[in-house]
């Protein structure tokens, strides 16, 4: 007779699975990003530069979509870091003046990149009410960065960071029209804040990605 070991998990709770989380964020910034293709620096433009020409508003190809939004991210950042430095190209040295030699230097720079170009708590004097294409390069920078930062706390295994960025993309959701999604997060986020117990929030919260290598910086995320 067969054991049923089932009713071992009747303790376990569900809880939404972060690949779909991470597929339907990419989808929203997408639409946020996407444009027309005579639009400069949007994403339907960018895909053509960057012969990604299988990208999709639709996010239909997860992979394909994915590197298009990493690598626009990162060339815009890398715009930004030499514009902020002020040096031509990126071979170029960088000037006595602006030296990284130490982490808090770089910290500091990194700061102040993200909060006059990405994040800019005044609105720029010099830019005109017409300048979409300066806008677009900062949603690009800053979606592009969250971006970035799911991907890399999923790697680190890095829960709490995960939790936070499913609190960051709730009124993000609810914003573009994503209801199923928006209700995802708002029970993930009760759960974890006033229903679960400390052991189980624990448990949601910490293992939301599994390192089948048990090297450093290459977990991957449940697919649920």
């Amino acid at each position: 007779m067969k054991r049923n070991f089932m009713h071992q998990l009747q303790w376990a709770c569900d809880s939404p699975g972060d690949f779909h989380f991470m597929w339907e964020r990419l989808r929203v910034t997408f639409w946020s990003l996407w444009g027309s293709e005579r639009y400069k620096g949007s994403l339907s433009h960018l895909k053509d530069i960057g012969n990604r020409r299988h990208a999709d508003r639709g996010v239909k190809t997860f992979n394909v979509c994915d590197e298009l939004l990493r690598h626009a991210s990162q060339a815009h950042l890398l715009a930004a870091v030499t514009s902020h430095l002020n040096v031509a190209t990126p071979s170029n040295p960088i000037a006595c003046d602006h030296e990284l030699t130490n982490s808090w230097r770089l910290r500091d720079v990194a700061e102040r990149i993200a909060s006059s170009t990405v994040l800019p708590k005044e609105p720029d004097i010099h830019l005109k009410n017409d300048d979409q294409v300066c806008l677009m390069h900062r949603r690009v920078l800053h979606l592009g960065f969250l971006h970035e930062l799911l991907r890399d706390s999923v790697r680190k295994e890095n829960g709490p960071l995960v939790i936070i960025l499913w609190r960051l993309w709730l009124p993000m959701f609810l914003g573009s029209g994503r209801k199923n999604y928006s209700v995802e997060a708002a029970n993930l986020l009760a759960n974890l804040k006033a229903d679960w117990s400390s052991s189980m929030a624990f448990i949601h919260t910490h293992n939301r990605s599994v390192n089948m290598s048990g090297k450093e910086t290459v977990a991957k995320l449940w697919i649920t």
